[in-house]
């Protein structure tokens, strides 16, 4: 796993780290690109999210970046697990949406709707024995 929500790490290290892995015959890359900290991913739908998450315009991965990646990894027998940890960790988000935090049920409720949006598919959690099915 690397976390680049943390540390970002440029491209050319990331492909380096990629072509390690293939030498190791490992075939798996967690790629924890979100979390509390930032949001070094560009959203072209919501602009905002990364323009308020982001450490600095310089520490963005477009989404041309991220296909790339991938790719490089694809032929090198890798398997890519993008990590956007929700719906903890979302003080980056909080930033762009600050109505968005204000308790732990519409926190749920309010990062359920926004994976719809974004990614158009329903995103299921349950917390603390509660299920919200959405």
């Amino acid at each position: 796993m690397l976390d680049t929500a943390r540390h970002y790490i440029p491209i050319p290290i990331l492909k380096k780290q990629i072509d390690s892995m293939a030498y190791n015959k490992l075939n798996v890359f967690h790629w924890h690109i979100v979390d509390d900290q930032s949001f070094p991913f560009e959203m072209k739908k919501y602009p905002n999210i990364t323009k308020n998450g982001q450490y600095t315009p310089a520490h963005v991965y477009t989404q041309q970046q991220v296909l790339d990646i991938i790719q490089h990894a694809r032929l090198r027998g890798i398997r890519v697990i993008p990590e956007f940890d929700t719906p903890g960790h979302v003080a980056a988000l909080g930033r762009s949406f600050p109505g968005i935090l204000y308790s732990i049920k519409s926190i749920i409720l309010n990062i359920s709707y926004f994976y719809y949006l974004i990614f158009k598919f329903r995103y299921n959690h349950c917390l603390l024995g509660t299920c919200i099915f959405s």
